[in-house]
């Protein structure tokens, strides 16, 4: 009988249910707390990049969409570079924001460096 390994469920699990709530709180603290409109834009871009993503993986299910054009477009969305176009792209974001000098509250950054480097982790050893 094939089962996964634990390794892959994480990451699918991390990808699909935990990565881009993480980075859309993360981005939301960064906009509140930013200094500067350089690291609230890049913040801010982040956290629509994760709002999309989240929308898009969960919203034609719970509208009971499972066939159509809405749904053909969730899909392909959610597909793009494997799957992991969507965290990638929010993870940009948030990581230009913590570019400029002024940007506050570093932890945000530390967090958001743990939980990239364990989904790319992951990603690696899943393949």
């Amino acid at each position: 009988m094939l089962e996964p390994s634990p390794i892959f469920v994480g990451f699918l699990l991390l990808k699909s249910y935990f990565y881009l709530p993480a980075i859309l709180l993360l981005a939301l603290l960064r906009v509140g707390g930013g200094r500067g409109i350089w690291v609230r834009i890049a913040a801010g871009i982040a956290a629509a990049v994760a709002l999309i993503g989240l929308a898009v993986r969960f919203g034609p299910p719970l509208l009971g969409l499972y066939s159509g054009p809405v749904h053909m477009a969730a899909v392909q969305v959610t597909a793009l570079g494997g799957g992991m176009g969507m965290p990638l792209l929010a993870s940009a974001g948030l990581a230009l924001s913590a570019l400029p000098r002024l940007a506050r509250w570093r932890g945000i950054d530390a967090v958001h460096a743990v939980v990239l480097l364990v989904l790319l982790g992951l990603w690696a050893l899943a393949r």
